[in-house]
């Protein structure tokens, strides 16, 4: 993402990813990434300022995706872009315990729904499966303008 923008904001709310990302921006000499330690609450200052936005594999590990969906279209700029990467619904209960999963994936329908109720349109979705038995969901919204 470093390349394609002019500035870049990752949020996360583990320090130690942070710490992470920061010696690997380093070690590409990368200098346009600003890091914030939080979560979607973080975007607040950015409102209608954001271009694009990338979630991956956040919402099934959140007990409100859709407040995360809604902070995200509110910080999107119009006609701004919102990737979401996550799982399908799945039966897998053990991740729940194993991997702190809130979610057992959703349904693509959900996910469009969601963005639908914050004025974002699908322009495009992919499937993909894992050899794990997952199968991952990738969406492309696109803001309504204001």
């Amino acid at each position: 993402m470093c390349s394609l923008f002019k500035s870049v904001i990752a949020i996360d709310n583990a320090n130690k990813i942070i710490k992470e990302c920061k010696n690997r921006m380093a070690e590409h000499n990368l200098t346009n990434v600003a890091f914030r330690e939080g979560d979607t609450n973080n975007l607040k200052e950015y409102r209608g300022q954001i271009d694009f936005i990338a979630l991956n594999m956040i919402l099934h590990h959140n007990p409100d995706p859709l407040k995360i969906i809604k902070d995200c279209a509110t910080a999107l700029s119009s006609n701004g872009y919102l990737l979401i990467t996550e799982l399908c619904s799945h039966e897998q209960e053990w991740a729940k315990k194993s991997c702190g999963d809130f979610w057992l994936g959703f349904e693509p329908d959900t996910i469009k729904v969601w963005a639908e109720s914050v004025q974002m349109e699908k322009i495009e979705s992919v499937f993909i499966n894992q050899r794990n038995g997952f199968k991952t969901q990738i969406h492309i919204f696109k803001k309504y303008k204001d």
